[in-house]
């Protein structure tokens, strides 16, 4: 006689009935797949809305800061609007540059970031977030405080150049905002790296 081996979980994967263990385990891919199912749906919404920590992008507010001028380059070269080969800026960087201005000409403070969203490596799933760029004398900033705001990304994390980044479009929004708060307009640029 063979003897039974109840289950861990009770009622999914065998039931008795009558002494005789019936099998259940289409019963439970069954459900398993629907949880499979709802779970797409639900990272497929987060892609489509937004999710994270990362910081979003709104309408400019009344801030006295103007942005007047970014742009991405690769090698020195202004890469805004390409189509470019993967294989481009192979062993050097991609820069990022922007221009704070106000009405008088003097910045007494400010920053600048950019919202980038860039094809994903190992997946679907584009790689999104939010980073700064400097004034400072620091990052590839040359002069500290003229209001020209940089960074330097010599290693990719969210540059467009080398073998490594995957092909597709790599979007970039860049603003500004005030001590107060207040955003600027918004310059975008964008990349395609193809095959």
């Amino acid at each position: 006689m063979t003897a039974l081996v109840k289950s861990p979980i009770p009622h999914i994967f065998d039931r008795e009935e009558g002494g005789t263990v019936i099998s259940k385990r289409h019963e439970f891919n069954r459900v398993l797949k629907f949880f499979a199912v709802g779970l797409q749906v639900i990272m497929f919404s987060a892609i489509l809305f937004g999710c994270g920590e990362d910081k979003k992008t709104t309408a400019p507010t009344a801030s006295t800061l103007t942005l007047s001028k970014a742009d991405v380059l690769v090698d020195g070269e202004s890469v805004n609007g390409k189509i470019l080969p993967r294989d481009h800026g192979m062993k050097v960087s991609t820069r990022f540059e922007a221009v704070l201005t106000v009405p008088d000409g003097v910045i007494e403070s400010g920053a600048v970031w950019i919202h980038y969203e860039r094809p994903g490596r190992m997946s679907m799933m584009h790689d999104t977030g939010t980073f700064m760029l400097h004034d400072d004398g620091t990052h590839g900033d040359l002069i500290p405080n003229d209001g020209e705001y940089c960074y330097e990304d010599s290693v990719g994390t969210y540059g467009c150049h080398g073998m490594e980044n995957p092909e597709g479009e790599y979007q970039y929004n860049c603003y500004g905002v005030d001590e107060d708060g207040h955003e600027t307009n918004h310059i975008n640029l964008r990349v395609t790296l193809v095959e």
